[in-house]
């Protein structure tokens, strides 16, 4: 972590120790003082800020410390300085950046959405709300898989999102089924399908990776509601007054929540998504439409449909105006 350089939040004890060297860069006291500097414990949390004096202080008493104490002492000062010194370079190029005359990109990523009152929980904390709805339901399968989960330590949602999508193949075709244990367990396993009665057990391995699947697809409605209701919070609040002025803006995001979409549409803010939709032609005409919403998971408001193998874009406003409703808000 950077120390902080300013002069707001500075203690009585640093200004002795700086009123002591600060107008003599002979001071007998030189070499303590900064020593004590250096290694001040709340300076280097960031507790306290560094007066800003001490960056010209050392570089006019450079010469009279590489006299007075050993190299290496030197240099772990030399080092402190020049961090603060690139730190403040970098920060001050940084402040010259000026985001009305250049091109912004906003990438969004899962704590974006979880300042109330979006309230989604992020990639950590979504599974075991999840699961701590899902046990609710009182349903076996449901109970079930949350036991496993727990037992096994499995705490991520991409650890889920994985095994629908394998276990929805394998449902279909047990013929991908046995590509994937042939991969896991090799020959031995192609000689076991060879063997009396392995028709039988193959049949129940796809029911229960079936099983399995009507069980995720559970935790997936759970998850629309605990997403559907979800605002926008200050932070796309913040990217949608931008927008207001600059509407050749990016926006890229690994949520599937809809909280961004909404923001952009409660402000009248046309964006386009970078996707082809089956009901493109029946959607607001979006050629002119110079604000991209990029998202990288996917998004709560595009349904797959498994009979035409198309995506079909859903008007998330009506949807959420009507579920809303529906909770009496």
């Amino acid at each position: 972590m950077p120390v902080n350089v300013g002069t707001d939040s500075i203690s009585n004890r640093q200004l002795r120790i700086l009123g002591r060297v600060q107008n003599d860069p002979y001071s007998p006291s030189l070499e303590r003082s900064f020593r004590l500097i250096v290694n001040d414990n709340a300076i280097l949390r960031g507790d306290e800020q560094l007066h800003e004096d001490w960056l010209s202080i050392f570089q006019q008493s450079r010469e009279v410390l590489l006299r007075r104490i050993p190299s290496r002492e030197f240099e772990k000062l030399d080092n402190f300085f020049k961090n603060i010194a690139d730190y403040e370079i970098h920060d001050h190029a940084l402040t010259e950046i000026n985001p009305h005359k250049e091109k912004i990109v906003f990438l969004l990523g899962a704590g974006a959405s979880n300042p109330a009152p979006s309230s989604i929980p992020t990639v950590k904390e979504l599974l075991s709300e999840l699961i701590s709805r899902a046990r609710r339901l009182d349903r076996e399968q449901v109970t079930q898989l949350a036991d496993y989960c727990e037992e096994n330590y499995i705490t991520n949602i991409e650890d889920l999102l994985s095994a629908v999508q394998i276990s929805e193949l394998c449902s279909r075709n047990p013929n991908i089924l046995n590509l994937v244990q042939y991969q896991l367990f090799g020959d031995r396993t192609e000689r076991d399908f060879q063997r009396p009665g392995r028709t039988s057990r193959m049949r129940n391995d796809v029911s229960s990776v079936a099983f399995l699947q009507d069980t995720l697809q559970v935790l997936f409605a759970l998850l629309s509601n605990l997403m559907l209701p979800a605002k926008p919070n200050a932070g796309h609040s913040a990217i949608v007054e931008y927008l207001n002025e600059r509407t050749e803006t990016t926006i890229i995001t690994t949520n599937y929540d809809c909280c961004i979409d909404l923001a952009l549409i409660e402000a009248d803010v046309p964006f386009k998504y970078r996707m082809e939709f089956e009901n493109s032609k029946i959607l607001p005409i979006q050629e002119q439409q110079k604000t991209f919403l990029i998202k990288l998971h996917g998004s709560l408001n595009w349904f797959y449909c498994e009979t035409c193998q198309a995506v079909w874009l859903i008007d998330i406003a009506k949807t959420v105006h009507a579920y809303r409703e529906k909770l009496g808000e």
